[in-house]
């Protein structure tokens, strides 16, 4: 996502703020926390990485991971990106870049987990890999 985003937020708002803003309204499961990333370019990269391996520090590995992934499968995501693909992944290997669907498709699959998008409701927005139900029950959870 773009901006500031969170593991399972992004309108800059403090910890305290949105944990108001959620106050009151059905949650998704009451375990489930709201975990705000620094808004530097990073933040769905340090989502994920807070999720798979419990620590956003580890942003740049999850990035490395998700464009050797791309570039791997390079047939299948070039037809994802508007510009030439060669210049999308050197673009997106650069810290600070903001992912975006196709990265989130990337990670999804090379995961091998389903990622749940959240924006300002418990109703999931979009669903990546959402056939994973059989090998990972628990979803990835991310919010802007």
């Amino acid at each position: 996502g773009r901006g500031q985003g969170s593991s399972a937020n992004a309108s800059g708002a403090s910890q305290q703020q949105l944990q108001q803003q959620w106050d009151g309204q059905p949650r998704i499961d009451e375990r489930f926390a709201i975990r705000v990333m620094a808004s530097d370019g990073n933040c769905l990269f340090r989502s994920v990485a807070d999720q798979m391996y419990g620590n956003p520090d580890l942003h740049r590995l999850v990035r490395t991971k998700c464009m050797e992934y791309m570039e791997a499968e390079r047939e299948y995501f070039q037809q994802f990106v508007t510009d030439r693909f060669e210049e999308h992944v050197h673009r997106m290997k650069q810290d600070g870049e903001w992912g975006d669907d196709v990265e989130i498709e990337a990670m999804s699959e090379m995961y091998d987990c389903r990622i749940e998008i959240y924006g300002y409701s418990n109703e999931a927005l979009r669903t990546f890999h959402e056939t994973c139900n059989a090998c990972n029950p628990h979803p990835m959870r991310l919010s802007y």
